[in-house]
């Protein structure tokens, strides 16, 4: 299951490859380089609008000779929203790895795979005798197990 560290990386990767700009990020701070300029500040305005929420927040030097700084908050919203996403991803890689591997079992064994090709199909005559001895008082058994000892 992912995590809010997922989601962090993922986002600090998205905003160090679109804004060139900027030093190495950590602890959801970066400054800013001397090149940074008027087409940074609108990839983060479009960064944000693809999040949907404010992400990235640009603080300007008060003076021209000191680099800005990005902060990044990540609302709890938009966390719970890409843990899914990632999870959701994972999955589906994970099932086609699976399945891929059943297809390879199957072809080993000789079977036409299906999804449960490793699954009997169970009679009825057995489904009824798991389902009786299911509902059969544990006392009952206690008492013929006893009796065969």
């Amino acid at each position: 299951m992912a995590c809010k560290l997922d989601v962090d990386l993922v986002v600090k990767q998205v905003i160090e490859r679109e804004i060139k700009n900027i030093s190495f990020i950590e602890n959801n701070f970066a400054n800013t380089t001397i090149k940074f300029n008027k087409k940074d500040i609108e990839l983060i305005v479009k960064l944000n609008k693809q999040w949907g929420e404010k992400v990235i927040t640009y603080n300007s030097p008060i003076d021209n000779d000191v680099p800005g700084n990005i902060t990044i908050f990540i609302s709890e919203k938009l966390y719970d929203k890409y843990i899914k996403a990632i999870d959701k991803k994972r999955n589906v890689e994970n099932t086609e790895k699976i399945r891929e591997e059943l297809r390879k079992d199957a072809e080993r064994a000789g079977v036409e795979y299906t999804d449960d090709y490793l699954f009997d199909n169970k009679s009825d005559k057995t489904q009824e005798l798991f389902d009786k001895i299911m509902n059969t008082p544990s006392r009952v058994i206690d008492e013929k197990i006893k009796n065969c000892l």
